[in-house]
């Protein structure tokens, strides 16, 4: 519901309740916000600016009251009115609630709309803000805040503060970081705290925090120095932020039930997905070394495990133009693809977009340049050519995509190496061309390298709705730090190349699970590729079961596992498939809370549907505990009243029937003489 009376505005759901003042002298502020489940009054007597952006290199912010000397009563500084308001509209499409507060900027001709949109669903407010050029000069946005918050649960003292996925808790001084995904702010009296995240793309995302004699402030919106953020606007022309998202809870800081609600909220902003599939990816250990035979036997392997899409990487075509190589693939890939579509299958393939590699030199005027004005490259020797994604050269590679899908029948597309930074530390940021067609110089390049990525997913998403869109942490410029803005632009997002190869620098199936448990703390897993785990090798099992934190993807060479390792690793996919049908496996329950388990302790993660539905996976690892007991908070899954059986997911056999009163208590497990289990639970 929205109210709006004179100079008085608000905002509510059944849940929060927002109310904002349209002060003639100085601006707009926040003046209330409430958490109506528990009544608590977030706003404090100091308010937030609202907003900060800077145009044409003047800083404006929202909120700017007059200082007055506590001693003397006298005036410090006077703000000069910045902003005339123009209107306060509300839209609602039965679902979402948005506020829209339109302001002109008094010096420039220009509007600012602000946009605060609540969803009937969630304990939630997202807000952005519109920058209308109306001069018939170009606007320059070199700086911009688009959320100022000074609100949180009762007083500042008893506030803490976490990042990290809310798992690492930092020091009330400290300040926020720009590769945060997003920040927990939670008061331990009162029980109940706030959720703080935006979807600026990660290497220009800023969500700052920082303590001020006036309370904790948190800035979120565009990296203004590291990797700067500028727009540039002709006149008629509009630039929409990206948002930030405030999701209120009460209970304890790391309830499931909390988690499992704002991660449902993340989901409502994400595009639409409802697969549940596992994946076979060809690059460890094979790297570029493929071929047609190799390829072949791969693919007969990965269908009789009951993977369900087969992925070629890196290796099959060469320059110029991305011609497929005859000398690993002499009949093409045509073959390939009939071959995996024949044995039930998808078909996924890998295409570099950030660099000139099989490209030809025809495309030399789109390379990125640049300060001193050479070409950027990246890689240890220097010599892989970057090419600006914010150029004519995001035509020239959707077109190729477009291409690629329809000759192979192409289901999934995974587009690698830098764009807009790299992750490595190999290249430098941006491109420095003035000669582009999409951005002006290196100073608004990044921004608009993301937009580029957006319009390409975007030209192939209107001929091929049904493709899966895999922009990786390489291309997307994340160090395996995740965040909303990287699922808003995937359908899934490989996020690491962590991989368990034991034959190459490598890492144990605990550290892959440990980073698991702390990425897919507060993000959806059934979105996520979190690593290159190898069915491969004496841990092939305990690598598989690990998978499972997120959608399952697997590498490695199959050739190489046993009859016995074929058949255990079939029965969980089998399992997996079998109990997805149902409701994907959107929520993790982590039975070790917010420890990251060491190698002397068991670990364990459940998997489940909105039914109560899933799957367990326990790791004895070294500890010297054979028998464990596994609790399950019922309060979040819907089972109350039902009755589920649970099944050994490697031999099908029947262990017992669960209600809703024994997941509470608890389940108990035995180890034996194993160190592996694994079961599955389904409706009786």
């Amino acid at each position: 519901m929205t109210s709006i009376e004179q100079n008085r505005v608000s905002i509510e759901s059944d849940f929060i309740k927002r109310e904002l003042i349209l002060s003639d002298d100085y601006g707009i502020y926040t003046n209330s916000f409430i958490n109506k489940i528990t009544g608590t009054e977030y706003c404090k007597e100091i308010k937030s600016c609202e907003f900060v952006i800077g145009l044409n290199d003047t800083i404006y912010m929202g909120y700017k009251k007059q200082f007055i000397n506590p001693v003397t009563g006298n005036n410090i500084a006077k703000s000069e009115k910045a902003f005339n308001l123009i209107s306060a509209n509300k839209e609602s499409n039965g679902i979402e609630e948005t506020l829209i507060i339109t302001l002109e900027v008094i010096k420039i001709k220009c509007l600012l709309e602000l946009y605060y949109e609540v969803n009937k669903n969630f304990p939630a407010m997202r807000k952005a803000i519109k920058v209308i050029n109306n001069s018939n000069r170009e606007l320059h946005i070199n700086y911009f805040y688009f959320d100022a918050i000074n609100y949180y649960p009762g007083r500042l003292e008893d506030i803490e503060v976490f990042n990290e996925y809310g798992l690492n808790k930092i020091d009330k001084a400290s300040f926020g970081e720009t590769s945060q995904a997003m920040l927990q702010l939670h008061n331990n009296t009162l029980t109940e705290g706030m959720i703080v995240t935006c979807n600026s793309p990660s290497s220009i995302k800023r969500i700052y925090s920082h303590l001020t004699s006036q309370g904790r402030d948190v800035l979120v919106g565009y990296n203004s120095d590291t990797i700067p953020f500028h727009k540039f606007l002709k006149p008629g022309k509009h630039y929409l932020s990206h948002s930030s998202y405030v999701f209120f809870y009460n209970g304890e800081r790391n309830s499931q039930k909390t988690k499992n609600n704002f991660i449902d909220c993340i989901r409502t902003y994400l595009p639409e997905y409802s697969l549940s599939e596992s994946m076979y990816c060809t690059w460890i250990p094979f790297n570029e070394n493929i071929n047609e035979k190799i390829i072949m036997d791969l693919i007969d392997k990965a269908s009789k495990i009951g993977l369900t899409y087969f992925l070629i990487d890196e290796g099959w075509f060469k320059a110029p133009d991305w011609q497929i190589d005859k000398n690993k693939f002499p009949n093409g890939l045509e073959i390939i693809s009939k071959e995996v579509k024949k044995k039930g299958m998808k078909f996924g393939l890998w295409f570099n977009i950030g660099s000139a590699y099989g490209a030809s030199q025809k495309y030399k005027k789109y390379y990125a340049i640049k300060s001193d004005g050479g070409i950027r490259c990246h890689g240890y020797a220097q010599t892989d050519k970057l090419i600006c994604a914010a150029s004519k050269y995001r035509n020239v590679l959707s077109d190729k995509l477009i291409e690629l899908a329809e000759k192979y029948k192409v289901d999934y597309f995974k587009l690698d190496f830098t764009i807009t930074k790299s992750v490595y530390g190999f290249a430098s940021v941006g491109c420095y061309s003035t000669k582009h067609s999409f951005h002006k110089n290196q100073n608004d390049s990044v921004i608009e390298m993301y937009n580029s990525m957006q319009v390409i997913r975007n030209r192939i998403k209107n001929k091929k709705p049904d493709i899966i869109i895999d922009f990786t942490f390489e291309s997307f410029g994340h160090m395996g730090i995740p965040d909303i803005s990287s699922l808003q632009y995937n359908d899934l997002h490989h996020i690491s190349n962590y991989n368990t190869n034991e034959k190459s620098l490598s890492v144990k199936a605990l550290d892959i699970r440990n980073y698991g448990y702390r990425v897919c703390n507060l993000l959806p897993p059934e979105r996520i590729l979190l690593s290159l785990i190898c069915f491969d090798g004496k841990n092939s099992i305990e690598n598989i079961m690990s998978s499972f934190i997120s959608t399952p993807l697997l590498t490695g060479d199959l050739r190489s596992i046993s009859s016995g390792e074929m058949q255990k690793g079939s029965m969980l996919l089998k399992n997996y498939k079998k109990i997805s049908k149902n409701g994907q496996l959107k929520y993790l329950v982590k039975f070790k809370g917010d420890n990251f388990p060491y190698h002397n302790e068991w670990d364990g993660f459940a998997r489940f549907n909105s039914n109560g539905e899933g799957m367990i996976f326990l790791f004895k690892n070294k500890s010297g505990e054979d028998v464990i007991n596994v609790k399950i908070d019922a309060g979040i899954l819907n089972i109350e009243n039902k009755v589920y059986v649970m099944i050994d997911s490697f031999t099908n056999n029947v262990i017992s029937e669960i209600t809703h009163n024994e997941f509470k208590k608890g389940i108990t497990f035995n180890f034996g003489h194993g160190k592996l289990l694994s079961y599955t639970i389904g409706l009786k």
